[in-house]
């Protein structure tokens, strides 16, 4: 009888123990946060009862380091603030479908002994309920980006806002049409945030935008298809900003191109991961790879780790690390 209810308790604790690799998913966001343990991966559709799971990828793999924030979510914008070491995130949908307004911090506390934690800021006035956004940190001006989005379906938004670490501000500006889905980067090279595509709820954009912290500029670049749920990052070996994936007219593609500021040009590799959407795209700081995680194939979602090296995709076989609570 002992045994059997040992037996019984331990069966519980696996059941109820966090995870040691990050599920499959998609509508998640993989970043370079420096300081805070390199590339991290937050949020996403997955199923898991814990707090909001915020991931690091290391040389032994994947590793859960925070399973205590925001209250589960996907589609939200996150970005890293490389100015002040804060990991951002605002907004985004919950597991019961409601759209959040909320902005969540990660900071290291002043202090010798300090930890790194959660904190909500107070943000009234700021962007407010929206999900299928887009942030990106621009290190020229030292904030972050945030544009479009919706309020609730139908409701498209195509307003730009900026966060400097204390508030939220709302530019009157002209810009991209309001959409969803769209993908969005900094361009360490042009020194502008980057915008391409998504959906203006009638039908999917291929148009290309550049922000250089005052306004918006409608580039003449033409390249990938119409796509929305497609990602972008900046990436030096890859010799610039590449954009992977996305779900086009003719369903998920697989399909890597690049962006120097003039022109699109797509890049030809000898393997590439399978077609899919809504993954997530971030350059490993450690390795200087551009890495790929998850997203939707247009079926399921997928739990599968890339790397490209500026010429070549791989995929990893790494084993994941333990999770730590």
């Amino acid at each position: 009888m002992v045994r059997l209810l040992a037996a019984l308790l331990l069966v519980s604790a696996m059941q109820s123990a966090a995870p040691t690799a990050p599920a499959a998913r998609s509508g998640h966001a993989l970043v370079d946060a420096g300081e805070q343990g390199g590339l991290l991966l937050f949020g996403g559709d997955h199923a898991w009862s814990g707090g909001g799971e915020l991931w690091s990828r290391g040389a032994d793999g994947w590793r859960m380091v925070d399973g205590s924030g925001p209250p589960p979510r996907t589609l939200a914008a996150v970005a890293f603030d490389a100015a002040r070491g804060e990991l951002v995130i605002e907004g985004g949908s919950s597991t019961d479908g409601t759209i959040q307004g909320d902005t969540w911090i990660r900071a290291r506390e002043a202090g010798k002994d300090a930890k790194t934690r959660w904190r909500r800021v107070a943000a009234e006035g700021g962007p407010g309920v929206r999900d299928h956004h887009a942030m990106a940190f621009d290190a020229v001006h030292e904030r972050i980006v945030l544009f479009g989005g919706q309020r609730a379906p139908g409701e498209n938004l195509g307003d730009t806002w900026t966060w400097d670490g204390a508030a939220w501000r709302q530019l009157a500006i002209a810009g991209p049409s309001a959409r969803i889905h769209h993908a969005m980067a900094w361009d360490a090279s042009l020194e502008k945030v980057v915008l391409f595509g998504g959906s203006d709820g009638r039908a999917d954009l291929a148009d290309t935008w550049e922000f250089d912290g005052e306004s918006w500029r409608k580039s003449d670049a033409s390249g990938p298809s119409p796509r929305t749920g497609a990602r972008v990052a900046w990436h030096e070996a890859g010799g610039g900003l590449l954009l992977f994936g996305g779900f086009a007219a003719r369903g998920v593609v697989a399909d890597l191109w690049r962006y120097d500021g003039s022109a699109w040009r797509e890049v030809a590799t000898k393997k590439a991961p399978p077609a899919r959407s809504h993954h997530a795209l971030a350059v490993d700081p450690a390795s200087g790879r551009l890495v790929l995680f998850g997203g939707g194939d247009g079926m399921a979602n997928l739990a599968d780790t890339w790397e490209f090296d500026g010429k070549e995709w791989s995929e990893t076989k790494e084993a994941a690390g333990s999770a730590k609570r």
